[in-house]
């Protein structure tokens, strides 16, 4: 078997998020590994001119951090990614994807949603959640939302159904939360994007790949990290 550096290393959770930070931005490379994200893996019309035009933001989500969170634009387009890495498949915290919607993404729309709510003649003294579920959803549809924001729930494969979030996407049961439950449903309102580390990510820096050979180090890391991923190195659950 030939030599591969990630193989060996045996990387946990933590280190395949710093390692994934890196080929969002590998110096000397401008921004091609974030253009082909955006375009591979995150289906968007944004592609950006320079690093000028992208940043990566404080990770404290309330009691918990983000795995990666940055933030790309180009003229009126901006549009901020989230992403939950379980490389290692390590279990989901109690809900995780919910407080990440809640501190990065419905806080800084938070008074939007309301003004929204009003202009629409939506108590949200006296909503039920059903109803306050739904309000969440079409603020989200109307106002783009989802344009401006990404939440990425990253797997090792391909998993099917909503039994692998757990209560991830739960409103947390807690005082803080029960404070502010007027505006805040019991389930998390916002749509997650499902990536795959054996699809999306092989994927996105092969095609990179194609297009560094004049970088012929860097080719070999990519090339290397794709070829440990195809052969499963990283199974280990240690994060």
């Amino acid at each position: 078997m030939e030599f591969n550096i990630f193989r060996n290393l045996g990387l946990h959770e933590t280190q395949h998020t710093n390692l994934l930070k890196k080929f969002l931005y590998p110096r000397g490379q401008d921004v091609l590994f974030m253009n082909k994200f955006l375009e591979l893996n995150c289906k968007v019309d944004l592609q950006i001119e320079s690093d000028r035009n992208f940043t990566f933001l404080p990770k404290k989500a309330g009691t918990g951090f983000v795995d990666i969170i940055f933030c790309v634009w180009n003229g009126n387009k901006k549009l901020t990614i989230i992403i939950e890495n379980k490389s290692n498949q390590a279990g989901n915290q109690p809900n995780q994807l919910y407080r990440y919607w809640r501190h990065k993404i419905f806080k800084p729309e938070k008074e939007n949603f309301k003004k929204y709510c009003e202009s629409r003649e939506i108590s949200l003294n006296s909503i039920n959640d059903e109803n306050l579920f739904d309000a969440h959803k079409q603020f989200q549809k109307d106002e783009n939302i989802t344009q401006k924001y990404m939440l990425i729930y990253l797997t090792k494969k391909k998993e099917e159904g909503e039994k692998k979030y757990g209560n991830s996407k739960r409103r947390p049961d807690n005082p803080t939360y029960k404070k502010t439950k007027e505006l805040l449903p019991t389930k998390l309102p916002f749509p997650v994007t499902e990536l795959n580390y054996e699809e999306n990510i092989c994927n996105w820096l092969e095609n990179c790949r194609k297009e560094i050979k004049q970088d012929e180090i860097l080719s070999n890391v990519v090339e290397q990290y794709i070829k440990s991923i195809n052969s499963g190195f990283y199974k280990s659950k240690n994060v």
